[in-house]
């Protein structure tokens, strides 16, 4: 098992390529990531502004997968760049310690729930009565744990291919594994 405490200082490390952080994000280009980066909705990690590559952490990457399922839902520039900003560091450190939280937002609700798993049906249930429109449910300890496993694997030479076999679940230890 990977070692937590390293885990937690590496989360912050703008370690990773807008290419590594795709494996988990299909069909994100590049010219979404700039743009997302010039209306502010994720921060822009680069040594030299004007010519250099873009740079991600693990939290960032996590940042990156609930911009991409909120645009997917039709959310507006300005209210994601508002539901991002509320994600704060700890949230995403208990998610690596285990704690199932579960990011529920609305694009009435002006502000956006972290829910832990225990609470998740009673709350839902309040926002859906209170709130007149869709509710968005979004895994942030399932993000959490993937990437931070992906991004890991990647680090440690890990093939894209590979990766993808392995979060498919079409490798154990080696063998290719059957499913039924």
């Amino acid at each position: 098992m990977m070692n937590l405490l390293k885990l937690r200082d590496e989360i912050y490390s703008p370690l990773f390529s807008v290419k590594d952080v795709r494996l988990f994000i299909p069909g994100l280009t590049y010219r979404q990531v700039n743009s997302w980066g010039a209306k502010g909705m994720i921060c822009d990690r680069r040594e030299n502004k004007r010519f250099g590559w873009r740079r991600f952490s693990i939290a960032d990457a996590v940042r990156l997968k609930v911009v991409w399922d909120l645009r997917r839902h039709g959310f507006s520039s300005q209210k994601i760049k508002r539901i991002v900003g509320c994600i704060r560091d700890d949230y995403m450190l208990g998610c690596l310690g285990k704690q199932r939280t579960y990011l529920l937002v609305s694009k009435l609700l002006r502000g956006v729930l972290f829910v832990p798993q225990r609470d998740l049906l009673e709350r839902s249930r309040f926002v859906m009565e209170h709130c007149f429109g869709p509710v968005i449910l979004l895994p942030l300890f399932e993000y959490v744990q993937e990437i931070t496993f992906g991004l890991t694997m990647r680090r440690r030479g890990w093939s894209a291919s590979r990766l993808r076999r392995e979060l498919k679940g079409e490798v154990e230890d080696g063998h290719n594994r059957h499913h039924t």
